[in-house]
């Protein structure tokens, strides 16, 4: 199985949130100029500001499915797709975060303890915590500082998860290459 690029997921899923926030501050700021011209202007940036939120968002799942499949050996609680999938169901997703999230630290912690890996322990407290916090994220204003304040948690937590899941990687045989 091919490693997990450390850096590329974690530029993308944190440098999406950090631009868009950066565009969506600086449209605001144009909006309240005064100027017609300039608010147009502005509503073009709010507006391009949530295409590297979006990449975020889908580096963020493609992620979780590539933790969820580095465990995969018929004990873990779901699959890859499920993982996913199941966090873009309304409202059943405000359960579903603990299965796709802490759901996977606690297998990810039993898989290596098993299979007797040297991959770092998850925190599951910590990301029991994230899930939480992502579920508080939805409430009006006080969700903003929520999130953010999160974001510093799954910062910490996707590093962790991508080292561990590339130690299992590392376990792995590659897949055979077709013929050619």
């Amino acid at each position: 199985m091919p490693a997990i690029n450390k850096n590329m997921y974690l530029g993308l899923i944190f440098g999406g949130p950090v631009v868009f926030l950066i565009l969506l501050f600086l449209g605001v700021l144009l909006s309240m100029a005064g100027n017609d011209s300039l608010a147009m202007a502005a509503m073009g940036i709010i507006c391009f500001a949530y295409i590297p939120a979006i990449v975020g968002i889908v580096f963020t799942m493609m992620l979780v499915y590539k933790l969820w499949d580095s465990i995969q050996d018929g004990t873990a609680r779901t699959t890859p797709g499920k993982g996913v999938g199941f966090l873009f169901i309304p409202f059943y997703n405000f359960y579903w975060v603990f299965v796709a999230y802490w759901g996977w630290a606690q297998d990810y912690n039993n898989y290596i303890r098993e299979k007797n890996i040297q991959g770092p322990q998850i925190n599951e407290t910590m990301v029991l915590i994230i899930c939480i916090l992502m579920i508080c994220s939805i409430i009006p204003y006080l969700g903003l500082l929520v999130a953010l304040a999160n974001l510093v948690l799954l910062f910490m937590f996707f590093t962790k998860a991508i080292d561990g899941a590339n130690a299992i990687r590392a376990t792995k045989p590659a897949a055979p290459q077709p013929a050619v």
